[in-house]
């Protein structure tokens, strides 16, 4: 992935002497954290090429503010990147990251105890603020509306710059999350491009608000739920949403009932339903409640529906 520096006898890495950018660059350690250094050279000239940067396994202070001189990314990684000396460090960091215009994908796994924080306002404005962002993961990020904290700052809802955003692909997993005030803050209003909504292992408030506000799009969205996610509300959440069309849904520690009424609501649209049961309790066979499920629905030859036990 083009370059990858690491003195492994120091407790520090330095790229200040860096003269020739590849494209893409790697900064890595490999088993335990270090300090990354140099980062000054970021504003030279011999970095504005560069389109795609992961980081993994680094310190780095005032990261936000460094990869402001980045202008060129395209594709930005990182993975367990953190200062303990900053508080708000990620919240500092989806401040800063509008800047980058160019930005497409934007891949994120926190490390969690370390200022994993940030504010919701925060978040829909760094979505609000690029054109070209196309996909969004957070991993072990919690989603948060101060003064639940008051380390993280107040901050205000700004415009969208643009009408129609190119967010297609948004995934959240193992992080706090509430859908209700992601809503309330217009997460979804302008996501009308909006393809792929992945909530995997997170610990959601509400799940009966989660498409308060996607109902208003006739686009599709494929959905991974978890056990995180109240099965009794999956039903209440669905129910008379006409206008979402689903192509793919796949759920996990689901009641049969409520997986029967959520696929009934979207049968026009529906290619693919992968569903893994709660404890089956005093159903004799799995192969018997597939069929009676089946048997309910008028299903296309085009649709797979597959069933696991949880």
């Amino acid at each position: 992935m083009g370059i990858v520096v690491l003195d492994l006898n120091a407790y520090k890495m330095d790229i200040s002497d860096i003269k020739e950018v590849p494209s893409k660059v790697k900064l890595s350690a490999k088993k335990y954290y270090i300090d990354l250094i140099g980062t000054d050279v970021w504003s030279n000239d011999s970095w504005k090429s560069l389109s795609v940067l992961k980081i993994e396994l680094l310190r780095i202070e005032k990261l936000g503010l460094k990869l402001q001189q980045l202008k060129s990314l395209t594709k930005l990684t990182l993975i367990n990147v953190h200062n303990q000396k900053e508080d708000n460090y990620y919240q500092h960091l989806f401040e800063c990251l509008p800047v980058l215009d160019r930005l497409q994908i934007l891949n994120i796994v926190a490390t969690r105890g370390f200022s994993s924080k940030v504010n919701y306002v925060t978040f829909i404005n760094f979505i609000n603020s690029l054109r070209n962002i196309k996909s969004i993961k957070c991993d072990f990020i919690d989603f948060i509306i101060p003064p639940f904290s008051k380390k993280i700052p107040t901050v205000k809802l700004e415009p969208p710059r643009f009408t129609v955003q190119p967010l297609e692909k948004l995934k959240f997993r193992y992080g706090e999350l509430s859908m209700p005030k992601l809503n309330k803050y217009s997460m979804f209003r302008y996501t009308q491009s909006l393809k792929q909504l992945i909530l995997k292992d997170c610990n959601c408030e509400k799940a009966t608000d989660i498409f308060t506000n996607l109902v208003d799009y006739p686009f599709e969205i494929s959905i991974h739920m978890s056990e995180y996610i109240n099965d009794s509300t999956m039903a209440v959440f669905i129910k008379n949403q006409k206008r979402l069309k689903l192509r793919k849904i796949d759920l996990l520690g689901i009641s049969i009932n409520n997986a029967a009424k959520l696929v009934e609501c979207n049968m026009p649209s529906l290619k693919e339903v992968h569903i893994q049961l709660k404890s089956l309790g005093e159903i004799p066979c799995l192969e018997t409640l597939s069929k009676s499920f089946l048997l309910n629905f008028s299903f296309e030859s085009s649709i797979e529906c597959t069933f696991g036990k949880y």
